[in-house]
């Protein structure tokens, strides 16, 4: 998770309605990966940002979606923080989508990333995205340590 200030990066998946779709950048991890290196190279194959380890401020967290008929889905995902775009080579909030890389198959997965309220994140992100939303939310803005027993579902690693 991205945030500028009080905005956070969530990107549009290619294909998808436009409504309750949005999230920020994931995927899945590979063979002989590790989750903080996983979590970067999806950044990068989604949005084309690169992001370096020593720019990430916390984390990593796990979050459990909802159950599903299909699978338990776990997510891990770590907070990067930044104060001005030039830190992750951007000039402005909405990325310009040439710099997005296609995945292993060559499709692009994202059509549209942005920095964009966590207000306007929630309007936009599915229902499991949009819990996830307001814990990262919790983690950025809280100025005590953050307690993990306000969430269900939810726990640091």
């Amino acid at each position: 998770a991205i945030i500028l200030r009080d905005k956070i990066l969530m990107g549009h998946p290619n294909g998808n309605s436009w409504v309750k779709s949005y999230s920020i950048p994931k995927g899945h991890v590979d063979a002989g990966e590790n989750i903080v290196d996983a979590a970067l190279r999806e950044t990068a194959e989604e949005v084309g940002l690169i992001i370096k380890q020593n720019q990430i401020t916390s984390g990593p967290y796990r979050y459990d979606y909802p159950k599903s008929k299909y699978c338990k889905k776990q997510l891990y995902f770590y907070i990067v923080e930044i104060h001005d775009l030039a830190e992750i080579g951007l000039k402005n909030e909405v990325i310009n989508k040439n710099i997005f890389r296609p995945n292993k198959e060559g499709i692009l997965e994202i059509d549209w990333a942005g920095f964009i309220t966590f207000k306007e994140a929630r309007k936009r992100a599915s229902n499991p995205m949009q819990k996830l939303l307001d814990i990262v939310e919790s983690i950025y803005t809280t100025s005590e340590k953050f307690e993990l027993k306000n969430f269900t579902k939810f726990n640091v690693i």
